[in-house]
């Protein structure tokens, strides 16, 4: 009997590369269905668990896609659970406003607004996204709606935003030194100048004078919202009189973007776009 050498048959070089090729799409197959598998094992598992969250970020991944192709039995089961997590995921959102409620009020702090977005502490901004199960307070951003962890990332926001070291004096002295800079640059014949411009102007400073800003995670050495908490403090200062003239007068302005919100001594907050210094009485 003769055999034909593989390597001289172009019939067996073509089976051959055919196997290559099916061998392939078997193993692809074989790894998609594993993947398959243990998707639905994490979804048996989160179900069990009645866990809300790890259920809805399980129906947003796109091995859902696949097991639909693959096995479309699955259809209807997908269907019910997904209407089984929305309601669950209704009753978990809706009782969240009760927790804000009761953790101002045990903390005597003011609550404004509706969800899914909250101003905590007058300058604490929350949103909330019920659909993709998220939460941003401040400058944290949550893949959760858990309350636990919630109320921990609002506890160490309005720590920066409100507890940091302040000293109005010298923050006034500040304010003036940024005007004149900025008055030279732009002068303008009754010296109002934008707070946005100084904003900017004070974040340069802090960022150069202190090169380690970033430790810590922050992504911005000043935020907006602690420059209008000094200034809030300032504004509060110089009613009380706690710091000699020349004290800093504040102004609106057109472009809500370019505003900043202060909260005055009686609590109520007003919105800001220039400063200038105060023209004392003689």
């Amino acid at each position: 009997m003769t055999f034909i050498h593989n390597n001289e048959s172009s019939l067996a070089k073509l089976i051959g590369s055919e196997l290559d090729n099916l061998l392939k799409q078997v193993e692809a197959d074989i790894k998609q269905r594993n993947s398959i598998k243990k998707y639905l094992s994490q979804m048996r598992k989160a179900f069990e668990k009645s866990d809300t969250e790890t259920l809805n970020r399980l129906l947003l991944r796109r091995v859902k896609d696949q097991l639909l192709t693959s096995y479309p039995i699955a259809k209807e089961m997908l269907e019910k659970l997904s209407i089984d997590v929305k309601r669950r995921s209704e009753q978990v959102f809706s009782s969240l406003f009760s927790r804000f409620q009761e953790y101002c009020g045990n903390n005597k702090i003011h609550l404004r607004g509706k969800l899914p977005k909250l101003f905590v502490d007058r300058l604490l901004e929350v949103e909330m996204d019920e659909n993709k199960q998220t939460a941003k307070i401040g400058t944290i951003f949550l893949k959760t709606l858990d309350w636990e962890k919630i109320r921990g990332a609002i506890d160490r926001e309005r720590h920066r935003i409100w507890d940091r070291e302040f000293d109005p004096t010298s923050f006034r002295d500040r304010l003036l030194n940024v005007h004149l800079e900025i008055i030279k640059i732009k002068p303008n014949p009754v010296g109002w100048v934008r707070l946005e411009d100084v904003y900017q102007s004070l974040k340069r400073n802090i960022q150069q004078k202190n090169p380690n800003w970033k430790k810590g995670g922050r992504l911005v050495a000043y935020y907006k919202d602690e420059f209008s908490a000094d200034l809030s403090k300032l504004w509060k200062a110089q009613v009380s009189r706690k710091f000699d003239s020349p004290h800093i007068e504040l102004s609106g302005i057109r472009d809500p973007r370019l505003s900043y919100k202060i909260v005055l001594p009686d609590g109520k907050i007003e919105s800001y776009g220039h400063m200038r210094p105060k023209k004392e009485e003689t």
